[in-house]
């Protein structure tokens, strides 16, 4: 199994993909829900990308929200000092 979120896993495969692809991909990861609007930016951005219409509005990078992966090396720095005041709520009659 891999250790890298498939969130992240879908983001590096949705980034090397055309500019419409990536705005929609990036959207639905983020809970957009599939409706007029986006159906409609994501075919204005199609027909852009490939050349079927002029673009009308500066594009902005996409910017994905990868999960943060923690690394070994953030814990391995912990250790368990002590452990006190533990008390037991089980009565035995």
């Amino acid at each position: 199994m891999s250790d890298i979120p498939l969130k992240n896993q879908i983001i590096e495969w949705i980034k090397p993909q055309q500019y419409w692809f990536q705005f929609a991909g990036n959207r639905l990861l983020e809970g957009a829900l599939v409706n007029e609007e986006l159906l409609d930016a994501t075919y204005s951005f199609f027909k852009e990308d490939f050349g079927l219409a002029e673009l009308h509005i500066e594009r902005t990078s996409v910017i994905f929200n990868e999960i943060p992966i923690a690394s070994n090396d953030d814990v391995s720095g912990l250790n368990l000092i002590a452990i006190h005041s533990i008390n037991s709520s089980v009565k035995n009659n």
